[in-house]
């Protein structure tokens, strides 16, 4: 999923500095979300982030806040998240759309 969405920021003319930012968000995020949610899941399956609510996004902006310098946490999850990139990610859908 990340995967594709880098190649479509790549494809959009992104510079390298971005793309990295954003694969190291996920990173971030990742980590952070199955910590959080332990496999397995009430269904018997794993977590997986893309299985994440706004809830957990919530929760994971208030964790960077207090174990990430400001800078970073604004670039994890800008202030647009509900309409920017990264929720295109996280919601496994195409930036154009």
């Amino acid at each position: 999923m990340i995967a594709a969405f880098i190649e479509e920021l790549r494809r959009h003319g992104k510079s390298p500095t971005t793309l990295r930012s954003y694969q190291d968000s996920w990173a971030r995020f990742t980590r952070w979300y199955e910590r959080e949610h332990p496999a397995p899941t009430p269904t018997g399956g794993a977590a997986f982030p893309q299985m994440a609510t706004q809830l957990d996004i919530a929760n994971f902006k208030r964790f960077a806040a207090s174990h990430f310098k400001p800078n970073t946490v604004g670039g994890l999850w800008p202030a647009g998240y509900s309409r920017g990139p990264l929720k295109s990610a996280v919601m496994g859908r195409s930036i154009g759309k």
